[in-house]
């Protein structure tokens, strides 16, 4: 599986980039950049899945206008996932996991218990992850895989 891990601190990025170096990981890359710039380029039915880990959830009212996490982002990423393509979600706000879950449907995805095959296995923890681990705060996490035509 090829990673592409995004992120808009420059600060983050190098770090991320010398994770890569240092674990030699050939299949991962870090790019700095908005999501959305990088989804409008991605070809339609061409993305296994995508992770969105704990995003900045814009809580203040003058602010939400900063979210990404909208409906037309997500009907964008649901063109761009293969058929069986997921989104996988992880966020410490209730709020944006209440709203997510409960647009899944008209955003063109189901709610799925477990990750694709290929992926449960796997252990990816963010930092922050760790962070409100430690804190004992509630983690909310959203599987999402794109429905199927009809």
């Amino acid at each position: 599986i090829n990673v592409l891990g995004l992120d808009i601190k420059y600060k983050r990025v190098v770090k991320s980039c010398r994770k890569l170096e240092k674990y030699r990981l050939s299949n991962a890359r870090v790019a700095l950049c908005e999501v959305q710039d990088l989804v409008a380029l991605i070809p339609d039915n061409t993305l296994f899945g995508m992770c969105i880990f704990f995003p900045d959830p814009w809580s203040k009212n003058r602010h939400t206008k900063n979210r990404y996490l909208r409906e037309d982002f997500f009907r964008q990423v649901c063109a761009k996932l293969t058929a069986d393509g997921f989104l996988w979600l992880k966020t410490d706000v209730k709020a944006y996991y209440d709203e997510v879950h409960d647009a899944a449907g008209k955003l063109g995805f189901v709610i799925k218990q477990k990750l694709p095959s290929r992926l449960r296995e796997r252990v990816y923890k963010t930092q922050f992850e760790s962070l409100f681990i430690r804190q004992k705060l509630p983690i909310y996490e959203l599987i999402l895989e794109k429905a199927p035509v009809k």
